[in-house]
């Protein structure tokens, strides 16, 4: 069986976790080692620590064309650095010196962030699709009669599908993505599979999950998309022509008509909870 290019890419996003997950350990461990005030020697765990490092930043890829260079100096070279500070008496030097030692930490911090931005950029549509594919299943199952004894087991296809649908998202968040606070409910509840466990994921599990791994997906500090990169090449190119007033109903699909109303509403203060029922063609939400 063919993988995926999402599961491929996946596994690429996982490797360079592992190694960065490492590289950051690595890099606590030499900030720890460094002595306070001047002190000159060696250290051989540090030595080693930071030659382990080196391999380990190497390893990690540019992210869109970015990675800062981290330069891990020596015990000497610290030490050196800041009696020099110290010899000068200016407080701009000792600082400077200081701000030197605490820059790797500070880059791979950057790359962290970036790592992370990008992991769910990767994940974004993908996760989409399955969270609307669990709004489905969720609808499904919410129509079923409820039977005189709640501790009956569930026996239906979609609940099989909400399953699975649940698993993959699981494997989508990885570790950049927080799991939502009623994850291990929603989990659980699947597992024993009742209609006592469904009634649960209908109205409590997967609402709530459902709102947190949406704002997840769209933190509020991520930037939009933009496609150039000078506002100048708009203006030079000295734009003409007539200016929409109102959108053009009648040219949306049904499902851009969807996607407006989907994105209006998971967006507006207020509402929570905001689901695409794909095939019934309705979002449903609720006012706070």
């Amino acid at each position: 069986m063919t993988e995926s290019t999402m599961n491929a890419a996946l596994r690429q996003f996982e490797a360079v976790e592992a190694n960065l997950v490492k590289a950051e350990r690595l890099l606590d461990a030499i900030e720890e080692a460094i002595p306070k005030g001047v002190v000159f020697g060696s250290d051989s765990d540090y030595e080693s620590n930071s030659h382990h490092f080196d391999a380990l930043y190497a390893a990690l890829p540019k992210i869109k064309g970015w990675k800062p260079e981290i330069h891990l100096l020596e015990l000497d070279e610290i030490a050196q650095n800041r009696l020099d500070a110290q010899e000068v008496g200016e407080i701009e030097c000792v600082i400077s010196v200081e701000r030197s030692i605490e820059e790797p930490s500070k880059s791979l911090r950057q790359y962290r962030l970036r790592f992370g931005q990008m992991r769910r950029e990767l994940v974004r549509d993908a996760l989409q699709e399955l969270m609307s594919g669990v709004d489905e299943c969720i609808h499904v199952l919410s129509q079923l009669p409820e039977p005189a004894e709640r501790h009956l087991e569930v026996s239906h296809q979609q609940f099989e599908v909400l399953k699975q649908n649940v698993a993959q998202i699981n494997v989508l968040m990885g570790s950049s993505m927080s799991k939502p606070s009623r994850w291990g409910d929603l989990n659980r509840h699947m597992r024993f599979g009742l209609y006592g466990d469904l009634q649960d994921i209908i109205q409590h599990d997967w609402p709530t999950a459902r709102a947190e791994l949406q704002k997840s997906m769209y933190g509020d500090n991520e930037p939009m998309p933009v496609g150039i990169d000078d506002l100048e090449t708009l203006i030079s190119a000295k734009p003409r022509g007539t200016v929409a007033t109102q959108l053009r109903w009648p040219s949306l699909t049904e499902e851009q008509f969807e996607r407006l109303i989907f994105a209006l509403v998971a967006t507006e203060p207020g509402y929570e909870n905001a689901a695409w029922l794909t095939k019934t063609q309705a979002c449903v939400f609720r006012r706070t």
